[in-house]
């Protein structure tokens, strides 16, 4: 088609060839925001994991280290697959205050809850937790499966943490902590 002297302006193909460039820009723009956005989610989880990873060992040491000594009505009670002691624990006003506390599992998490203690998930992806218990240092000392007493806490308590990976791979943490039953 001839354009006519004096007529400015695009044709129709001229048009929708503009629109359609526009509409792939706009479409790659929004991937990329998609992938970066999906990308800082991911950080953002891995970042939490890692973060979880190394706070729960010091937070459970601190707990097991401020262990208060066990009554009759608050033994220490260690089993197989859990941990109910009473410590000196921080609160949020930065003072201490006995606390109950509990560590077991909850579905695949490892998590420690009790009086005046938010529910905290220690470890997650976690297909099974293994406590055990040692009364006495020494040479000749063995772990024991369970501890109930209201007269004292171990040693030591020993955890075996085995966790899945989404390929399908189990392995197997071992954290081993002193007990101070303060007396």
């Amino acid at each position: 088609m001839k354009k006519q002297p004096g007529l400015a302006g695009f044709t129709l193909i001229e048009v929708v060839v503009a629109l359609a460039i526009g509409g792939l820009v706009l479409t790659m723009v929004g991937k990329t925001f998609v992938a970066a956005t999906s990308a800082a989610r991911l950080l953002e989880a891995a970042r939490v994991d890692r973060d979880r990873e190394a706070n729960w060992r010091r937070w459970l040491a601190a707990a097991l280290a401020s262990t208060l000594p066990p009554t009759d009505s608050t033994p220490f009670r260690g089993t197989g697959s859990g941990l109910a002691f009473t410590a000196s624990l921080r609160r949020p006003d930065g003072s201490f205050a006995p606390a109950r506390v509990q560590i077991r599992m909850a579905g695949s998490e490892m998590i420690a809850e009790g009086d005046g203690v938010s529910p905290i998930v220690l470890a997650n992806r976690v297909r099974s937790v293994r406590f055990d218990y040692l009364p006495v240092l020494g040479a000749e000392s063995a772990w024991i499966p369970e501890w109930v007493s209201a007269a004292g806490a171990p040693e030591m308590t020993r955890i075996r943490i085995a966790r899945g990976s989404d390929a399908g791979l189990v392995e197997v943490d071992t954290v081993t902590l002193i007990v101070r039953d303060r007396r």
